[in-house]
């Protein structure tokens, strides 16, 4: 089965993201493009008939790489789905969008630290010891904002990069 691709990009089209050239632009364009792929995976869930899903790609340019989330399908059902996904692209993040960024940022800051050997592993609070993003709410409640997923649904997700770098997941 042939698959054609069609690039989306690397964050709500509203919204600020990461610019090619700039110190943190490795680092931040796999964060946003790591939440902008499993927002869309919220938003557009992918229907029985239909042979599509999300990657993440790097694409060359004179000043570095950047990075867009894509949609690659197959045959009739699989190119709507994308014709749908790209006509529809979110503006704005959403609520749970934000709170993967945050928690991403977070968990990062605190693994560098971990690596740099300013804090034990033991120091690090669960919430971020995690290897993925926990499930959040659409609407934050009081706290905890987050819930852990039961065992069974963590296999199936995307895993979270480990500390050494930051998200690559689904990167062709």
């Amino acid at each position: 089965m042939e698959f054609e691709m069609g690039v989306l990009a690397s964050a709500p089209i509203d919204e600020q993201c990461a610019q090619v050239g700039t110190d943190d632009c490795r680092e931040a364009s796999m964060i946003e493009c790591y939440v902008f792929r499993r927002m869309l995976e919220r938003l557009f869930p992918l229907p029985e008939d239909c042979s599509a899903y999300f990657i993440i790609k790097s694409f060359p340019h004179d000043f570095g790489a950047y990075r867009e989330v894509c949609v690659k399908y197959s045959g009739d059902a699989g190119a709507e789905y994308a014709v749908k996904v790209e006509n529809e692209l979110p503006a704005r993040w959403d609520a749970v969008a934000i709170q993967e960024l945050d928690w991403l940022r977070e968990r990062i800051r605190y693994m560098r630290a971990v690596a740099a050997g300013s804090i034990t592993l033991d120091a690090v609070p669960e919430l971020y010891r995690l290897q993925d993003p926990p499930l959040f709410r659409a609407k934050p409640a009081t706290p905890p904002f987050w819930r852990p997923e039961p065992p069974s649904s963590r296999s199936a997700r995307p895993t979270m990069p480990d500390a050494s770098f930051v998200p690559n997941p689904g990167e062709e």
